[in-house]
């Protein structure tokens, strides 16, 4: 890492300011948008007006006239069906040449083919600034490395007929965690604006060499501990689906541009949630795989935990293959030869053609959901049922109270020593969630939690096994999103974290009109109370909070039509199968909707 000398006298303020500005400066003037539609600058939620902004301005993505048709038709395509297309030249005749029909694609010339290349990076990059000007979900924008990236992919095509790699001109996003040379990552806080990557980290190295085309990295809270995209040098992060509400984080930033059609295919990071979260949040797709499968090396970030309760990289996407594209072509690359901490465990696609055991979690005995997550679950599980799937109840509250509770420990044991050593004179926001002086672990402490912990894997899996499980099905948040710095609980994914299992967030339905009326039920539900070891910098939240969210007719009303997400869990190292259960539990859904 590399430093930069030109702003390291500056106060952190004039330095935070000069880092966004020059961000912003990266937005070609005629990809501009009108200035009242501009994500205001809030960082301390006390400052925010609600009324200062518009909750929806989805549809100015296609009435700036910024892109063409040709390009918003690109956009909206999910990354399996762009790297197709790319693969194929099926893009030339629709984004670049006049009058060339996608009916007689073999008619074009290899000319042809090179500009609708560019012209599919291009699109991507004018959404994406586009998302940035609306939601403040980049941190980094370098559409002139991806555009000279793609020249270099279409001179490949063009003098062999072949593409590099399966990503082949697929642009994909990272969130601001990950180093790429001559770049600064600095995950919110000031004072690493100086540091510069001497070199790529594993993971964006291999998507390159597969022929992806890395061109911004998304926002994230300061220190990466929080469900808050907001920090103080590139601002808060909006949610596309309402403006007014949080998208979750830390890899809200991802979340966002994936939901805003600025990326087809994101890379997030999870220690606690921040993956399984934004996706819920925003209603799209996140997957935390198995600590192992993907490189985690040059992944940055401050704080206790990570020893035990391991971060790993995962993919943010519109749909389950997408994920499953990420996760396949990276694997591909085996990057176990680089990253010591990767299995050799080749990619190998699980089919489905019997009927599924799967567990389902309904109260993980610290935080009720929202009664249209409930709902949800509910109707999901009749449906899985009609379909000649098996569901069976699967009560392990206890258990996950212990998880949590050990995961928080963990997370909270340094007493928040590296977070104040990277803040410097820069204040802390309220949203973050780190340890404080006296929550503290001694080292008999730690030892106690990680055997703890070891045992809680073996008797989780003694009880899948017990059942012959093929997954488990259970929410992925307590509610959806939510004003910003609402964001409640970590209940119903840090568990899995500590368990080591992989998982992956889903949109299942939204919230309707009927879930509007409160039931006698839900309004004598008595609230329970979240408890961790030692309380961090900020508390732990529970379900008297959730609960008042929900109660509040205001807020209740104001989040119809906000997605819904189920969460989808299998253990270590069944990442494939995972995925596979996904898929065959959206397309139970979705065919019972429809018909």
């Amino acid at each position: 890492m590399s430093t930069n000398p030109t702003t390291s006298s500056s106060s952190w303020q004039q330095r935070a300011q000069a880092a966004y500005d020059e961000t912003q400066n990266k937005i070609p003037a005629d990809w501009r948008i009108d200035e009242r539609l501009l994500a205001p600058a809030w960082v301390d939620v006390a400052e925010q007006d609600p009324d200062e902004v518009e909750q929806r301005v989805d549809s100015v993505l296609a009435s700036s006239g910024i892109l063409s048709e040709d390009e918003l038709r690109i956009v909206h395509s999910d990354a399996t069906a762009i790297v197709g297309k790319l693969q194929r030249g099926e893009w030339s005749a629709v984004a670049v040449v006049t009058g060339v029909s996608l009916a007689n694609p073999l008619s074009r010339s290899f000319t042809t083919l090179t500009l609708a290349r560019s012209r599919s990076d291009e699109a991507f990059c004018k959404s994406a600034a586009i998302a940035q000007q609306l939601y403040r979900c980049c941190t980094e924008l370098f559409f002139d490395r991806a555009l000279a990236q793609a020249h270099e992919l279409d001179d490949h095509f063009s003098r062999t007929g072949k593409p590099v790699g399966p990503l082949h001109g697929l642009p994909i996003s990272l969130k601001d965690q990950h180093e790429l040379k001559g770049m600064r990552n600095t995950i919110g806080f000031v004072s690493w604006l100086d540091k510069l990557a001497d070199a790529d980290g594993p993971i964006g190295a291999a998507l390159e060499a597969d022929g992806a085309v890395l061109y911004v990295k998304s926002n994230v809270p300061t220190s990466l501990f929080s469900s808050e995209a907001v920090n103080r040098i590139w601002g808060r992060c909006l949610n596309p689906l309402n403006r007014r509400r949080g998208p979750g984080g830390s890899s809200g930033g991802e979340a966002a541009l994936l939901a805003s059609f600025g990326s087809p295919l994101g890379l997030g990071s999870d220690i606690a949630g921040p993956i399984r979260i934004p996706a819920a949040m925003c209603g799209v797709y996140g997957f935390k795989p198995s600590f192992g499968r993907l490189p985690f090396l040059s992944g940055k970030g401050v704080g206790g935990g990570a020893e035990f309760v391991y971060p790993v990289w995962g993919p943010l996407a519109r749909s389950i293959p997408d994920l499953a594209l990420l996760m396949r072509s990276v694997i591909s690359s085996e990057p176990w030869k680089i990253d010591p901490t990767c299995v050799p465990m080749p990619w190998k696609p699980v089919t489905l053609d019997r009927p599924l055991r799967i567990g389902v979690l309904r109260d993980n005995g610290m935080v009720r959901p929202h009664p249209p997550i409930r709902r949800m679950l509910d109707e999901t599980v009749e449906k899985l049922k009609a379909a000649g799937h098996e569901v069976i109840d699967w009560d392990v509250a206890p258990l996950h109270v212990q998880a949590h509770k050990i995961g928080f420990a963990f997370l909270f044991q340094d007493g928040g020593a590296a977070l104040r050593a990277e803040l410097k004179d820069e204040p802390v926001l309220p949203n973050i969630y780190t340890g404080k002086p006296g929550s503290e672990l001694s080292t008999d402490e730690m030892l106690r939690f990680y055997w703890e912990a070891f045992g809680l894997r073996v008797e989780y899996r003694q009880r899948w096994n017990a059942l012959s499980l093929d997954a488990v099905i259970c929410p992925a948040t307590s509610h959806a999103a939510v004003p910003h710095d609402d964001y409640n609980d970590w209940t119903h994914t840090l568990p899995w974290n500590v368990l080591q299992y992989c998982a992956l967030a889903m949109p299942v339905g939204k919230i309707e009109e009927r879930d509007m009326e409160l039931s006698e039920e839900y309004r004598r539900e008595e609230p329970r109370k979240v408890e961790v070891f030692r309380e961090g910098l900020k508390k732990v939240r529970g379900e008297e909070e959730n609960r008042a969210m929900w109660l509040d007719n205001n807020l209740r009303r104001d989040s119809l039509g906000l997605p819904l997400s189920l969460q989808v869990v299998a253990p270590t190292y069944m990442d494939e199968q995972c995925l596979a259960v996904a898929a065959v539990i959206e397309q139970v859904v979705k065919a019972k909707t429809e018909a």
